[in-house]
């Protein structure tokens, strides 16, 4: 039954906890535009008559670790279009992804996968063609 359903009844908390998830999605969103920059975690805190709080956790190279956070801090504040609201940025720093441990085993399982297939491929041809059981004539 819908009559008497509260979640249909907008409420002023609702209505800021949709707009401060819709903010971080927004802040999400922009700083997802650098390929070298993996939004973590985005969090806003909007109540009212008080500066607004975001709170970033982000992963990137530690060499742009200054511009990062520079960056992150502009972007929150121009999409809250509050320039004082805090904004804290956590910084984790990425590291290069692993060589694989038997990496250069791969040449090496490729040829012997291709030589695979083309012996099955010919002896499945040879047994199509090949001159089915007969008996000898009596």
């Amino acid at each position: 039954m819908l009559f008497g359903d509260p979640a249909l009844v907008p409420t002023r908390a609702g209505e800021r906890a949709r707009t401060e998830l819709a903010l971080a999605g927004t802040i999400q969103e922009h700083l997802a535009e650098d390929p070298q920059l993996a939004v973590l975690r985005t969090h806003v805190s909007a109540p009212p008559g008080e500066p607004a709080h975001v709170v970033l956790s982000l992963r990137g190279p530690s060499e742009r670790a200054t511009q990062i956070q520079s960056r992150a801090e502009t972007v929150a504040r121009a999409v809250l279009g509050a320039p004082k609201a805090q904004v804290t940025v956590d910084l984790v720093a990425s590291s290069p992804a692993p060589e694989p441990r038997h990496a250069y085993l791969r040449p090496f399982l490729i040829v012997a996968w291709l030589a695979l297939g083309a012996s099955l491929g010919i002896t499945i041809d040879r047994l199509r063609w090949r001159p089915r059981w007969r008996r000898p004539p009596t």
